[in-house]
């Protein structure tokens, strides 16, 4: 390999590395991220300072020059932080359409009045409780323990559709807010 190309090489791998390291420092990628551009940089700096390691795998990839192994080695480490990247991306388009179906139904329980009281047709204790019962705290007179709504739960959630407008209901001043906006 020519000494210029080397210097070149080794110049864009530190610079890269120090990037990644100050972009860290300064809280504008996350470490998770980080480990693998520092572990991509790490490996292209290491090749281009260690002549030989390059010679070898260009050899050993039938490559004739071996800076362009180098390219090669780094288009894999690109197609694998591209890979990474989209399971991040598919996670959050996830998690970012279960917040709106939430937020979603939040709305609809807050535009909807809320009941005085919600009957409760048979109120029971934690021990009780079945899933996808509604959670609501009650007090019943006649009875020396705290107990539970026990109605069926609204999907997805731990309450039932009156509890639910009551635990969600939006501030009168937000609700305001959005009814000026309409």
């Amino acid at each position: 390999m020519d000494s210029r190309i080397q210097v070149i090489t080794i110049l864009v791998a530190a610079l890269l590395l120090v990037g990644v390291i100050e972009l860290v420092r300064r809280r504008r990628l996350l470490e998770r991220y980080a480990l693998l551009w520092l572990l991509s940089s790490v490996v292209l700096l290491g090749l281009a300072i260690w002549r030989g390691a390059l010679d070898k795998i260009a050899e050993q990839v039938g490559v004739a020059y071996p800076p362009n192994a180098l390219f090669i080695v780094a288009f894999g480490f690109v197609l694998w932080m591209l890979l990474h990247f989209s399971v991040a991306v598919s996670r959050l388009s996830d998690q970012t359409k279960v917040l709106a179906q939430r937020l979603a139904l939040k709305a609809v329980f807050a535009s909807e009045p809320i009941a005085d009281n919600v009957v409760s047709a048979e109120p029971c204790s934690l021990l009780n409780l079945a899933p996808r019962k509604c959670r609501w705290p009650i007090n019943v007179a006649e009875a020396s323990d705290l107990t539970f709504c026990n109605n069926i739960a609204a999907e997805g959630w731990s309450y039932c559709a009156g509890h639910a407008r009551m635990a969600y209901r939006l501030s009168p001043q937000r609700a305001h807010a959005i009814a000026s906006r309409r």
